[in-house]
């Protein structure tokens, strides 16, 4: 019996030798960005506070005796976390990881704190925070934050970091081509960017030749310390090899040194299920000492971005030394997520609502004509005319999109063709929305100094605002080739509809545009609706697509392109993007079309960008047409003067309804005069078009008269 006792004790001891140790994620590792704007550094003490929810207290980390310099990136792990190694991030009830966790800067103020040579009050702008749970040599999830904050000396707010992706990079290959001298004894770091964020290897075995020709090098663990948190939710990679070239790194051979490798594969992986996603590139690319380019990685297996936008999924944006991808600048179809909302000729039906799972799931190699044909039939088969309205500046509502401005705006437009009574043409409508960001605050104008400089989108850019606009304006291309791809279907299942009119405002109208510059589509009318500057006014710091094909909006975008300018100096543009562009404003104010509206004090917060719909909604019944007739034309047509934002004389055979009633048509006379002012007044706090005398002062009625005698323009092409 003792035996048998033994025996079983034995095999249990042997059991537990199986089983491994219970393994908790604690924090490990907090990245702060500091962001690059001079004086965003501090010389203070700074602390990052972790607030707790549910089971978990807040805590603190330690000071880690280093400024936090502007441009600077501090790592705070180990004893430095103090004692946020115990913050564990649970959700209100204490069940579960939380989706977010809440944290803050806390500067130390006190006499002595910090760099005691540098005195006054103190401050820190913070552009992202990173925070890594997990174990010793691998992180399990982590939470992020990107942004703009500033913190000054006194507890500031709290910012919310989100649970990302628990994909981590696990694994960096490289291989050294078999050409002889492409190996290289020096010390090598991966430097590696995902489109914001950016990263270098560390240096692990920095003597000996193992970078040498022909040899295979695999970088783990703690090489990888500082890259874990890229991000995979972009389509490519971006990769380089740099050399360390500083005295007494790497081997004791002399000279001048590089390297030529042939293939780079970097492998994430999530930590319970080993399951994960590889970006890999092969080719040659010789890396000398001093610099070289990024190579770009492709994911393994092709993406739903790709099938669906193929051309701009492989476009390129010209930059130095070398160009960017459209598709790794832009965000994903997922996270994009564009939904429609359709109505047919019965504008008291429900309509019919298409989210983007919908059509991911319902293509067929990127083609929609049996989707099209099998589930949109009932609001298109007996349609004449199609109309989509899409917003730019606006997050869009994907969540709620039929109680949306977009659909509200389209609805509208729908129900005033089909008037049974009128004899219009039957219209079907769709209203577009996606996710962009709200509209940005930025920090100056695109005054006529700067109108050519391109700085917005520079700025947007460079300096942690990429997520906010920059990311935005280059998905406008994706955007438009997938509406390219229902346009086709649409025409090709129901040829009764014989004309397509795009309606988009701010970044909406460029993903109009790029319907044909991507999908390659041109449709009979496009309406711009103060169409958007930053990124699209062809400056050298805007979008320029590498193989010459034309970027958003332009008058070869559509058979008939008009525009309504109402903030050329902010977030429009003041430049001509079409067949007919109008500048709306007070004509007794200098250089006021496209300037400060009537009802607005500024333009910087938005309120002028944000007219043009308001504008172009109230032209369409009616009832109020003939308040939106103007035939003046600006007092020049170079669209860099000064001169082309004042009202000029009116002229007989140019006058039109400014808004949805622009005749649609190729203009057929070469002394056409393209931009146009339309005036606007302020009464009583709300505005009014140049022909509602009714309500406009009549001291100000000769605007009106001065058009009212004039023949109406002949069109051409109208439907």
């Amino acid at each position: 019996m003792g035996s048998l006792a033994v025996l079983i004790g034995l095999l249990f001891l042997a059991q537990l030798q199986k089983c491994p140790a219970t393994q908790f994620a604690s924090l490990r590792k907090i990245s702060v960005e500091v962001c690059p704007v001079r004086s965003s550094g501090t010389s203070d003490r700074t602390y990052i506070e972790l607030l707790g929810t549910g089971k978990s207290t807040s805590c603190s980390t330690k000071w880690n005796s280093v400024y936090w310099n502007a441009a600077g990136k501090q790592i705070i792990e180990g004893a430095n976390l103090g004692n946020c190694t115990r913050f564990y991030p649970s959700s209100f009830d204490g069940q579960r990881i939380s989706d977010s966790i809440e944290a803050r800067v806390r500067i130390d103020d006190a006499f002595l704190s910090g760099n005691m040579f540098v005195l006054g009050y103190d401050a820190v702008q913070l552009c992202s925070i990173v925070v890594e749970f997990g174990v010793a040599k691998e992180t399990w999830y982590a939470y992020e934050w990107t942004g703009k904050q500033w913190w000054d000396e006194p507890k500031g707010q709290s910012i919310q970091l989100s649970r990302r992706s628990e994909l981590f990079l696990d694994k960096i290959t490289a291989k050294v081509c078999p050409d002889i001298y492409s190996g290289t004894d020096d010390t090598i770091h991966i430097e590696l960017h995902d489109g914001y964020n950016s990263c270098k290897t560390r240096t692990i075995n920095e003597w000996g030749n193992n970078w040498g020709t022909n040899h295979t090098e695999i970088l783990s663990g703690q090489a990888l310390e500082d890259c874990r948190i890229l991000n995979t939710k972009y389509e490519r990679l971006s990769v380089r090899a740099s050399i360390d070239n500083t005295l007494l790194s790497g081997g004791l051979a002399m000279g001048y040194d590089a390297i030529q490798l042939c293939s780079i594969q970097v492998d994430f992986k999530e930590h319970k299920s080993y399951e994960g996603v590889s970006y890999i590139w092969k080719g040659t690319q010789w890396w000398e000492e001093n610099a070289g380019p990024f190579v770009s990685l492709s994911k393994v297996g092709k993406s739903i971005d790709g099938i669906v936008a193929p051309i701009s999924y492989h476009a390129q944006i010209v930059a130095y030394p070398w160009n960017n991808w459209l598709s790794s600048s832009s965000k994903t179809f997922d996270t994009i997520a564009p939904t429609l909302v359709i109505n047919g000729i019965d504008s008291e039906a429900a309509p019919r609502i298409v989210e983007w799972n919908e059509l991911k799931n319902n293509h067929q190699n990127g083609q929609f004509n049996l989707f099209v044909r099998q589930q949109l039939g009932g609001f298109l088969s007996l349609a004449q005319k199609l109309v989509i309205v899409t917003h730019g500046w606006n997050d869009g509502d994907i969540q709620h999109c039929e109680e949306s401005w977009v659909t509200d705006f389209a609805q509208k437009i729908g129900k005033h063709q089909n008037n049974i009574e009128k004899g219009r043409s039957k219209t079907a409508t769709i209203a577009l929305c996606w996710n962009s960001q709200p509209l940005p605050s930025l920090p100056f104008p695109n005054t006529m100094g700067a109108l050519q400089e391109g700085k917005i989108c520079e700025l947007s850019y460079q300096y942690f605002l990429r997520w906010i606009y920059y990311a935005n304006a280059a998905s406008t291309g994706k955007v438009g080739e997938l509406l390219g791809k229902l346009i086709t279907a649409i025409k090709a299942e129901y040829p009764n509809i014989k004309y397509v009119h795009g309606i988009g405002h701010s970044l909406g109208a460029h993903v109009m545009g790029n319907i044909y510059n991507f999908g390659g589509v041109k449709i009979d009318r496009i309406s711009g609706l103060d169409p958007a500057g930053p990124c699209f006014e062809n400056s050298i710091r805007d979008i320029h697509i590498a193989d010459g094909r034309d970027w958003g909006l332009n008058k070869d975008s559509a058979y008939f392109v008009d525009n309504i300018h109402t903030d050329g100096g902010y977030y429009g543009t003041y430049l001509s993007k079409g067949h007919i562009d109008i500048l709306a404003g007070d004509p007794n104010i200098d250089q006021s079309g496209a300037g400060v509206q009537p009802t607005c004090s500024s333009c910087s917060s938005g309120c002028c960008h944000k007219l043009a719909p308001d504008y172009y909604l109230n032209s369409i019944r009616g009832s109020e047409k003939p308040k939106f007739h103007t035939s003046y034309v600006t007092q020049s047509q170079d669209e860099n003067s000064y001169e082309a934002r004042n009202i000029g004389p009116a002229i007989r055979k140019q006058r039109i309804y400014a808004g949805y009633h622009v005749a649609p048509a190729v203009i057929s006379t070469s002394d056409f005069k393209g931009r146009m002012f339309l005036p606007i007044f302020n009464v009583n706090g709300n505005w009014y078009p140049v022909c509602d005398t009714a309500n406009i002062p009549e001291e100000q009625h000769h605007w009106c008269n001065n058009v009212a005698g004039n023949k109406l323009y002949n069109w051409t092409r109208t439907l």
